[in-house]
């Protein structure tokens, strides 16, 4: 099955969402994936200067890591 990405608007919530999910924020300023094998399940993309950040859909509803 192929991975939607949704982009989030705000920083603070992509952030927000990946901790949720048990993944570690990245601390650089440029593009970034995370993969579990060939699959991504966040994102950010430096577009004229500025972040997008993407996560994949599946992430907003998956329990937070007891």
């Amino acid at each position: 099955m192929a991975t939607t990405l949704l982009e989030i608007s705000q920083s603070l919530l992509f952030i927000e969402y990946l901790r949720h999910a048990g993944i570690r924020p990245p601390q650089q300023h440029q593009d970034w994936e995370y993969r579990i094998g060939a699959e991504v399940l966040a994102r950010i993309l430096w577009l004229q200067g500025q972040p997008r950040y993407f996560i994949a859909a599946q992430l907003m509803s998956k329990p937070a890591p007891n």
